[in-house]
């Protein structure tokens, strides 16, 4: 992670060559562009940044391993010409790796737009803090995920009782929206959401999940009929948190935004879902 930052910063043509696979896939979660293939692809789509941005930075706020799946938050700063300063917006980047460590395709969030004011201090490379508690089996964290998925697609009022504590800390890095704070502000978030998107017509489907010690990470697909869009529509996220010491989830970051949401379809073709059942 400490080299794709620093590359980043220095030489993104280096970094694309150095760590990433000839043949790499990177998707957007966000949906802004098609998947870009191929390090010509990568490296063009890159090029821009280095004119638009001053002073680039890049800096690991989280990292969740789980043998060939890495799940990175970022803070990416910078400063383009209109800036009043130093900015900073959050990303995600989730990697699959071969055996030489190269990275084969990567899932990516990342809204530039986002950003925010910041100070210098704040850009200083820092090590993200290490995962607490006792290791558990892949299974586990795969079951953790998929029954949360699936509780909240019934019941969600029952997924949050279930597998968030009740001063759990919710927040969606980037977004202007305050955290939400403890198990009762989550469940009328979701009650809000039912105005919208019809209960047991909603599907959440992870796309992959890891896990480390106490950290658990997924990226997702969101299905829902929406009653102001009206019909189905989907949108791609990712959630990272961090479990307590009853295996309920006590903070998380959400990165997903239901404005980007489109026809299911293009959205699975795009990842390669699995049609829903």
């Amino acid at each position: 992670m400490g080299r794709w930052n620093e590359l980043w910063v220095a030489d993104r043509g280096a970094l694309v060559a150095e760590l990433y696979h000839p043949d790499v896939e990177v998707v957007s979660l966000r949906g802004e562009h098609p998947p870009i293939v191929g390090h010509d692809a990568l490296s063009a789509a890159l090029e821009p940044v280095g004119r638009r941005i001053a002073f680039p930075t890049a800096v690991a706020t989280g990292v969740v391993v789980a043998g060939s799946s890495v799940s990175v938050e970022q803070r990416l700063g910078g400063r383009e010409i209109d800036d009043p300063g130093p900015m900073a917006a959050p990303a995600l980047r989730w990697w699959t790796l071969d055996d030489e460590g190269m990275i084969t395709h990567e899932l990516v969030w990342s809204d530039w737009s986002a950003r925010r004011s910041t100070i210098p201090d704040d850009m200083a490379p820092t090590v993200p803090p290490a995962a607490d508690g006792d290791q558990l089996s892949r299974a586990w964290y795969d079951s953790f995920v998929g029954r949360l998925a699936e509780t909240w697609a019934w019941e969600p009022e029952l997924s949050v009782r279930s597998f968030f504590a009740d001063d759990c800390l919710l927040d969606a890095p980037g977004s202007a929206a305050d955290a939400i704070v403890g198990a009762d502000a989550l469940v009328a978030v979701v009650d809000a959401q039912a105005e919208r998107l019809v209960p047991r017509r909603r599907e959440l489907r992870p796309l992959r999940v890891a896990g480390e010690r106490s950290a658990v990470a997924t990226a997702f697909v969101v299905e829902a009929t929406d009653r102001e869009l009206g019909g189905r529509r989907a949108a791609a996220g990712a959630l990272v948190g961090a479990l307590d010491a009853s295996q309920r989830l006590r903070t998380a970051r959400i990165y997903f935004d239901w404005s980007t949401a489109r026809d299911p379809a293009e959205l699975r073709d795009v990842l390669e879902v699995p049609a829903a059942g």
